[in-house]
């Protein structure tokens, strides 16, 4: 493979971010995620200040996670385009060629803005917690929750966020083998669909299949106890400096 796709991976790491407690870190993400949409601009800049120090502090790549936030290029141009041209004001280009105003063209630069920054948090949660200890840290959440399927719920949420990376490796492997075998030089475009959308479509059902047969052959069962953990002063530093931006960035808005 000439390259593998990182996004969503965890990072094995020596970092306290790494160390601290992951059901903190949950929340302080969740917190900054609600802020996101919250703020205007110039006060969510505050809040991408944190972004960052928090990335550097857990010693990811900001780099190679810039690199990776590309792929979803297209996904953010489709975005920033409807929202640019669904303002209230459309100029034309020499009469013909419509183009959003100024007005639309920040409008869409900061819904753009905005979904990156989440993107960003779910990287840095998925980046230096474990799968079993984000789920745990979801199972004594929705404990809390009165008739609510705690354990069902947690094994859910994180079967998913473990297939993410999986998934997109698959993507990357797809890819490759598709340039390696000239299929890019295929012009009909339902070619390029079913050689594409196949293989994952078939890898996703047998992972699937496989995680079940390997959940049944461990006799897995919802009845057990969540693992508690101890918090310690990082825990409480990271949590009031989360508070502390968040308070600032409120401010200024």
């Amino acid at each position: 493979m000439a390259y593998n796709i990182t996004l969503f991976h965890y990072f094995p790491g020596d970092s306290f971010l790494h160390r601290s407690d992951p059901g903190f870190k949950l929340i302080i993400v969740l917190f900054f995620c609600i802020l996101v949409f919250i703020l205007n601009f110039p006060a969510i800049l505050i809040v991408l200040s944190a972004e960052i120090v928090f990335v550097i502090l857990a010693k990811l790549r900001i780099r190679r996670l810039l690199s990776e936030l590309s792929r979803f290029f297209i996904f953010l141009l489709i975005i920033f385009l409807f929202r640019a041209y669904s303002s209230d004001t459309i100029i034309t280009f020499a009469g013909k060629i419509p183009l959003p105003s100024l007005n639309g063209f920040g409008s869409g630069g900061f819904i753009i803005l905005r979904l990156s920054m989440v993107i960003f948090w779910g990287v840095f949660l998925t980046s230096t917690t474990k799968v079993e200890e984000l789920q745990n840290a979801l199972f004594i959440f929705f404990l809390k929750i009165p008739f609510f399927p705690a354990a069902r719920v947690a094994m859910l949420v994180s079967l998913t966020i473990a297939s993410i990376p999986l998934l997109l490796d698959k993507v990357n492997e797809v890819d490759e083998a598709r340039k390696a075998r000239c299929i890019q030089k295929n012009k009909n475009p339902m070619y390029h669909i079913t050689t594409f959308a196949l293989p994952l479509l078939i890898h996703v059902i047998q992972q699937s299949d496989d995680i079940a047969m390997a959940m049944e052959a461990r006799c897995y069962r919802e009845n057990r106890k969540p693992i508690s953990k101890s918090l310690q002063k990082r825990d409480y530093c990271i949590l009031l400096f989360s508070l502390l931006i968040g308070l600032l960035s409120l401010w200024l808005n």
